[in-house]
């Protein structure tokens, strides 16, 4: 590949930000790093199918399942203890407080999505048009 006046050779590895869009993986690259130097790019990754993306089958599944595990982290120890003892309270306040940290950290755990290309998945890298 050639980019500006430096030729990228086969097998260099490159970045890209991403986002899931249905049950395709958006990816854009808009540098790239070789040799020492930075190389300002646009290039969109493309599928061998000739669609923008890259095909990722049963993501729109696995998204819904993380939502609904999130939720049930999210929701976990919200329930409220009234008490005339003032320990008792402080037990439960610091009890609830823990149970919410813990459960806000599964719900940041659960709703990261991991997508994992096969070694050698050929993609086409296009310049963007306007």
């Amino acid at each position: 590949m050639r980019a500006g006046e430096t030729v990228i050779p086969a097998n260099a590895i490159i970045t890209g930000s991403c986002k899931i869009t249905g049950e395709r993986l958006d990816v854009a690259v808009n540098s790239i790093q070789y040799d020492g130097n930075i190389i300002p790019v646009e290039l969109l990754v493309y599928d061998m199918d000739g669609q923008r993306g890259v095909f990722v089958p049963g993501s729109d599944e696995i998204n819904a399942a993380k939502e609904v595990a999130a939720t049930l982290a999210n929701s976990a120890g919200t329930s409220i203890m009234i008490s005339d003892n003032a320990g008792s309270q402080l037990a439960a306040d610091m009890g609830k407080g823990l149970i919410q940290g813990a459960s806000q950290y599964v719900s940041k755990k659960m709703s990261v999505v991991k997508v994992t290309l096969k070694a050698n998945y050929r993609l086409l890298l296009l310049p963007k048009t306007q």
